[in-house]
């Protein structure tokens, strides 16, 4: 469509959710969904974790215990494989180097107020430390009750400390922060998770400081898992056979993928995550043929001879560390971030100065992606600890993340504050990206990803957006199988660079392989960012190239990763350039959201919005549902509501789709029901209307009553309406067939009773019969809504007699008309019905029933009655269903003259 100018490291192996095909995948939103993957995690974490300690049990290994270098590893579940998983802790004025700090000042001015970040660590956090609660009651939740820790401590400072000690100044001073231990974190985090943009109460980000250990570790202490180098590669052996690099480095194993997954169900959400400190791992025993290192055999971790020709490879074996990015910070949605040392310099910001810190994992993974995603300060950071104090030593990749992680808050709540409405995790990671600076080679590269989060650059993309909303800086934007491209066109001077950039978040793919270096891509709905130019030029993405990691990146089709960038260097041709987002094939789940930013176009103000449809046009008013607006014109933050003269306006939950199309939930429930207009209103103000572009309906009559009746003459039926709309009531109408001609139908009264009556007068001329009868419901005409009332009607007469003939002195014959004849549902006798009301001296019996006309009954009586009465009467009578039906038919009078047992008498019928 052309749019016109206007760590400590990873979640592990057992983690919840595993990738689903398109059609089964279900819905994150229902609770249901949500608490059957918090069991299925909880129920895996137990097992593996359960399995585990019987292998550490036989097997005498070590199952909490510290590497040589301080960081402290727990035995945690079971990998992918079966062998023992163990988690180390990855430890490392980090505000100043993200630009956080800029931010946290006026004109902006967000701390973090409020908003919820999720901490996995070590253990809890000292709640009572001064730099959680600075303001007033601690901001420090502990959430599972573990013992306090101090490298959680330190690393929550890094997200959210108040600054009483300045150096410690969290990104995030204001925020609160939700706290647990490493163990059993995907079963904890999936129920708290951000799923939708009003889910303010759950959390936005987490922090994972913790991972998995791969490749060499070096160990102190004794025993099992203590002095001495172990090798934690799953496919080495003595045989020197297998693989001498650790399988691992680099894969989209499970616990990436069932990341992945988390995070496509639960799009407002952010995973931010260490990448690792294996950079800097290698054999550190005696030399060739004399050292001893460990290995894991299958069943316990044994002694092996130090060969050279042999061994596993040290971990920066790849030209100085490539490919050692560990378990799910492989994974494609989350951010992954690696530690460089300090990047200020005189107290300000200077990338310039930064340099890799030596121990700081480098991508790529194995089917060539970009990360880390980003890096931060990593090396001797200052942080708060749980004993009330401070440390200026704090590093590892453990101290990069938590400053990225509450620098994203910043940049979640700047968006909602500028923009008036809460964006996605796919967006804030973009806008990282975006903004970034770059460091290392020119783009994107292994070893600094997407570069150092700029807080400064970010505020300002944010304030061009709000100045002139029309210029496409901030755009979420859907693609489907129906929409393939999307197209946004803009003016550019060429005076500064023209930068557009895109980012989604992922279906997830199946784990691959264990297999070196699988090129095989993770990528599931192929994206392709493209800018047109004057004179037919295409500019496209920056490219890396896996197999040569040196290498500069390049521009050409990426294929593998979920942020694209683009850059038309200043000084190009300048003129309209046509933005290009679109898909390849087609997409799983049939649509695909995305984030796009564009800096360096000309500043246009915003187009004027335009409403040309909404579908759904009507809805019921006891109804909530998801409306798609189209027209032009639409921007991040525009509200869809629904206006009405006299009546509040219904507002909706919006979110922005596109400049053409807008995404609404709203409620209905209690609108009056009638003509609305539908309105999109832009953060500027701007309004379009689509003049009496909604209905609300009423609801359809609610009928409940029998479902069948036999109908006696003068009987009245009840037809309760339930909670219909009163302004129904006057034009429900009854529709039949042979009814028309004996029923009636009063409908209930006009704004308020809901109790109809539908008056029977049974035609004695016509057989039995049954009807089905429909109720249609009409509001001023306007309005048709039909609900069928099937009520079976079963006519049936009262019983009339034609003759009562004696035939002897103590037997009569009864004779009844056609009406209650046997080929009527309904109108079978019941031989037990039928009773003589009399005086005690005399009884009938009934001494056959084979036809209601024409049977027998006989008489008796005890002396000569003269002029007595007898009244037959039928007490009971069944449907057509079995159901008894009370039903009294008058017989008449018998009078007895002169009445003599031995013969026969003067007989005569009174009716």
């Amino acid at each position: 469509m052309k749019r016109s100018l206007f760590a400590i490291a990873t979640l592990a192996g057992f983690a919840t959710l595993a990738p689903l095909a398109p059609a089964q995948r279900p819905p994150f939103s229902d609770p249901e969904v949500r608490k059957a993957s918090v069991l299925d995690a909880q129920q895996r974490s137990e097992r593996d974790q359960a399995a585990a300690l019987e292998i550490a049990r036989r097997s005498g290994l070590r199952v909490v215990g510290e590497t040589r270098d301080g960081n402290r590893y727990f035995l945690d579940g079971l990998t992918e494989n079966g062998t023992p998983r163990f988690r180390a802790l990855l430890s490392t004025k980090a505000a100043i180097g993200s630009g956080a700090d800029v931010l946290q000042q006026p004109p902006y001015g967000v701390v973090g107020d409020g908003l919820i970040v999720g901490v996995w660590d070590g253990g809890g956090v000292m709640d009572t430390h001064v730099e959680y609660n600075q303001t007033g009651p601690s901001r420090i939740f502990n959430s599972d009750g573990a013992p306090i820790d101090h490298h959680a401590t330190a690393v929550t400072g890094l997200i959210l400390a108040g600054g009483v000690d300045v150096d410690s100044l969290g990104a995030a001073p204001e925020a609160l922060a939700e706290c647990y231990d490493l163990f059993n974190d995907m079963a904890e985090l999936t129920p708290r998770v951000s799923i939708g943009p009003e889910d303010s109460g759950n959390i936005l980000i987490s922090n994972h400081a913790y991972g998995d250990l791969h490749g060499w570790q070096a160990f102190g202490g004794s025993g099992p898992l203590g002095a001495g180098d172990y090798y934690f590669g799953p496919n080495w052996n003595a045989a020197g056979t297998g693989p001498r690099e650790d399988l691992n480095f680099g894969r989209y194993g499970e616990a990436a993928s069932e990341l992945d997954t988390l995070l496509h169900n639960a799009p407002y959400y952010i995973f931010v995550k260490s990448c690792g400190n294996d950079r800097n791992q290698v054999y550190n025993g005696p030399t060739d043929g004399t050292g001893t290192f460990y290995y894991w055999d299958g069943n316990t971790f044994s002694a092996e001879t130090w060969e050279l020709a042999t061994a596993p490879f040290d971990d920066d074996w790849d030209n100085g560390g490539f490919d050692t990015m560990i378990d799910n910070a492989n994974a494609k949605n989350v951010i992954a971030v690696g530690a460089i040392d300090d990047p200020t310099s005189g107290g300000l910001r200077d990338p310039d100065v930064a340099s890799m810190a030596v121990f700081s994992s480098w991508g790529p993974t194995d089917d060539g992606r970009v990360k880390p995603d980003f890096v931060s300060r990593g090396v001797n950071t200052r942080v708060p600890v749980a004993n009330g104090n401070y440390t200026n030593t704090a590093s590892g990749t453990s101290f990069s993340a938590p400053n990225v992680s509450g620098t994203a808050l910043l940049y979640l709540e700047l968006l909602e504050q500028e923009i008036g409405t809460r964006l996605r995790g796919s967006t804030v990671k973009g806008l990282l990206a975006h903004t970034a600076s770059d460091l290392g080679r020119p783009g994107p590269d292994y070893e600094y990803g997407w570069g150092l989060p700029d807080g400064e650059k970010t505020g300002e993309l944010v304030a061009a957006h709000v100045a002139a909303p029309g210029a496409f800086h901030i755009v979420e934007g859907l693609l489907s199988d129906a929409n393939a491209s999307d197209s946004y066109v803009v003016s550019w001077d060429g005076t500064e660079d023209l930068v557009a950039t895109i980012c989604w978040y992922d279906p997830p793919a199946a784990p691959l392989p264990f297999v070196l270096d699988d090129l095989t891509p993770a990528l599931v709905n192929d994206l392709d960012l493209r800018i047109n130019g004057p004179a037919r030029a295409t500019y496209e993405p920056w490219k890396l190239d896996p197999l040569n990691p040196l290498n500069n990146a390049t521009n050409g089709d990426n294929l593998v990763d979920t942020i694209e960038q683009i850059i038309v260097p200043a000084g190009t041709s300048s003129g309209t350039f046509d933005i290009s987002v679109s898909h390849k094939g087609t997409l799983d789940g049939g649509h695909q959201w995305y984030s796009l930013f564009i800096s360096g176009q000309s500043a246009q103000a915003a187009a004027a919005p335009s409403l040309s449809a909404a579908d759904p046009a009507a809805a019921s008013y006891d109804q909530v549902i998801e409306i798609d607006a189209t027209g032009g014109g639409f921007q991040p933050g525009a509200q869809l509501l629904l206006r009405r003269t006299g009546f509040s306006d219904i507002e909706a939950t919006s979110e922005f789709s596109s400049p053409e199309q807008l995404f609404a939930t709203i409620d209905l429930t209690g609108a009056e029901a009638g003509l609305w207009d539908v309105v999109a209103e832009l953060p500027d103000g701007q309004e379009a209307t689509l003049v009496e572009g909604f209905t609300v309906l009423s609801a359809a009559p609610q009928v409940s009553g029998p479902t069948s009746l036999l109908i006696r003459e003068g009987e009245t039926l009840a037809v309760d309406f339930g909670a219909s709309d009163p302004d129904m009531a006057d034009g429900v109408t009854l529709v039949g067939s042979s009814l028309a001609s004996w029923a009636s139908f009063a409908p209930p009264a006009a704004g308020n009773p809901t109790t109809g009556t539908l008056t029977l007068t049974p035609d004695y001329n016509i057989a039995p019969t049954t009807e089905t009868m429909t109720l249609t419901a009409t509001d001023n005409a306007t309005f048709p809504s039909a609900v069928d009332f099937d009520l079976e009607v079963v006519v049936l007469n009262t019983p009339i007699v034609d003759a009562v003939i004696p035939t002897s002195a103590t037997e009569l014959e009864v004779t009844f008309d056609s009406s209650m004849s046997e080929s009527g549902p309904g109108s079978v006798l019941d031989a037990g019905a039928y009773s003589i009301e009399t005086t005690t001296r005399a009884t009938l019996t009934v001494s056959a029933v084979s036809h209601v006309s024409g049977d027998t009954y006989s008489l008796t009586t005890d002396s000569q009655t003269v002029n007595e009465s007898y009244t037959l009467t039928i007490t009971g009578v069944t449907d057509a269903n079995g159901n008894a039906i009370a039903s009294e038919a008058g017989f008449g009078s018998v009078a007895f003259f002169g009445f003599d047992p031995s013969g026969v008498s003067d007989w005569f019928v009174v009716e």
